[in-house]
């Protein structure tokens, strides 16, 4: 496909090189991890790191592999609607911030990953360095300011979403769900009680898988999460978890790039499995000083500081509201401050998790079609 036969609100759905994208689209099962709009003049609006913002069409696509292009199926003659709300977007574009990492802590939080010896400490290492960007966007230490938290599927979703105030409408997105049902589980063990009564509801997104940490987190029993297939299960500790230091972008991506290679591994005919040839050594040393202990209890403290830190974020107006919260044309409305107890971070990422649109969705939704790809 030539990049003059975008049409603005085409949505761009490119696959990146970095590690961290190579995680998002195994976490998503998809062959992309990042979204953007297509708008008028060769100008392309998506949300990175510096905001949300428009960029020309050269500039969007450097350091990508490819970008697939999708439209909708039933095209109306008039898409001001979803391109004004794009437009409102990108004129508050210095309020908002999209960090991978975000997206990354709600995959692993929802899908259902495969178990190698390093998952553990990968999902614990993701989730804490989530954290620690929210964290950062509520002491109004990243950009000029509090920031909310875009990630750039939400951002290309609300697009449509918002254009008109219907809940289903001819610009709506259809969000297929998954085979497997969502998580109806209610509490999770220790600190971060919920109500019982509490339940995931029903999604605009991909929804929680029921294998998922998620899932396993929101369950009341000892189980042992099915992380520990790969190995023997790891008995109860005692006392307090102690709080990690925070994770460096080295040692995420050293982690990232052992769980690329694990999940790489191949049995041989003997029904070992065997590493790739030119893997094992290199990997080794970060899977021995990753795998030492990541028991359950720090898998759920690293869980519930996440969600301590989300539900914060929301709390204080740095995190939009998530689709279910938000459907009514409400744009440009910044979030207002809600008072939130803190016995509901738990169920209060529950519900978020069940509800966000992934890049892998947009991808899978049957509201569009593919128009072709574009080759950087």
């Amino acid at each position: 496909m030539n990049r003059n036969e975008l049409q603005p609100g085409d949505i761009m759905l490119y696959r990146g090189k970095s590690l961290l994208a190579k995680a998002i689209r195994l976490f998503d099962g998809a062959d992309v991890n990042h979204a953007a709009i297509c708008l008028p003049n060769r100008q392309i609006g998506e949300a990175i790191k510096q905001g949300v913002v428009s960029r020309d069409v050269d500039t969007s696509l450097k350091g990508n592999e490819f970008v697939k292009v999708r439209r909708l199926k039933d095209l109306p003659p008039d898409m001001s609607p979803v391109l004004g709300v794009a437009d409102n977007y990108l004129s508050q574009g210095q309020r908002y911030a999209y960090e991978q990492i975000l997206l990354l802590a709600f995959l692993g939080l929802t899908r259902k990953p495969k178990v190698t010896p390093i998952l553990r400490a990968l999902l614990r290492t993701v989730l804490d360095a989530a954290a620690v960007m929210l964290n950062k966007l509520i002491a109004g230490a990243v950009g000029d300011g509090n920031r909310q938290p875009m990630i750039c599927s939400e951002f290309v979703y609300r697009c449509y979403d918002e254009a008109r105030p219907e809940l289903t409408d001819i610009y709506a997105l259809s969000i297929n769900r998954p085979s497997a049902p969502a998580t109806r589980a209610a509490v999770p063990a220790g600190a971060m009680a919920t109500p019982a009564s509490a339940a995931t509801p029903a999604s605009r997104g991909s929804g929680v898988h029921p294998d998922s940490l998620l899932a396993w987190a929101a369950t009341p029993t000892a189980r042992v999460w099915s992380g520990d297939e790969a190995r023997p299960s790891r008995g109860s500790t005692r006392g307090p978890v102690a709080e990690p230091a925070t994770p460096t972008q080295a040692e995420l991506d050293a982690l990232i790039k052992v769980y690329l290679d694990e999940v790489k591994e191949v049995p041989s005919p003997s029904g070992v499995a065997r590493t790739p040839r030119g893997r094992g050594r290199s990997a080794r040393p970060a899977r021995s000083a990753a795998t030492k202990s990541v028991s359950d209890e720090e898998l759920r403290a690293a869980i519930d500081r996440f969600a301590v830190a989300y539900s914060t974020a929301e709390s204080v107006g740095v995190v939009a509201p998530s689709a279910s919260k938000r459907k009514r044309g409400t744009a440009s409305a910044r979030p207002q401050s809600v008072s939130l107890s803190r016995a509901q971070p738990f169920e209060n990422l529950v519900r978020t998790a069940s509800d966000f649109v992934t890049p892998g969705d947009l991808l899978k939704t049957e509201s569009l079609f593919s128009v072709g790809t574009i080759v950087v």
